[in-house]
């Protein structure tokens, strides 16, 4: 049975790879100037910097969860209810993701993994 800290490292290691990734295709788009057809150039813009924002905030969960921080865990608490909102208005393709989502909210909600941050 794998615990809850290797669990805890394993997420923080998923949220920091994701975040790291999505930083750094966002920025090379910003630097390639990537643009999308009959796409105005200012929502593609915004679109990024959404991506980048919300990809740093992964990143630093990720950290976060890795070295056991109070704020990690809450970070990816936000975040995972976020993605279980937004993920659950593409039904039916998105429950999946809205059921892991909830999930993550759980588990980081237990009194096992609230004791380790604390």
């Amino acid at each position: 049975m794998i615990g809850a800290r290797k669990i805890i490292y394993i997420l923080g290691a998923i949220y920091c790879g994701w975040g790291f990734l999505n930083i750094v295709l966002g920025v090379y788009s910003l630097y390639s100037g990537f643009t999308l057809p009959g796409v105005a150039i200012e929502f593609q813009l915004l679109d990024t910097a959404i991506i980048i924002f919300i990809s740093f905030m992964s990143l630093l969960a990720g950290v976060g969860m890795i070295l056991l921080k109070w704020w990690g865990r809450y970070t990816a608490m936000g975040l995972a209810g976020v993605a279980a909102i937004v993920s659950g208005m593409f039904f039916p393709q998105g429950i999946v993701m809205a059921f892991i989502n909830l999930g993550i909210l759980y588990f980081l909600s237990t009194e096992e993994v609230k004791a380790l941050f604390s």
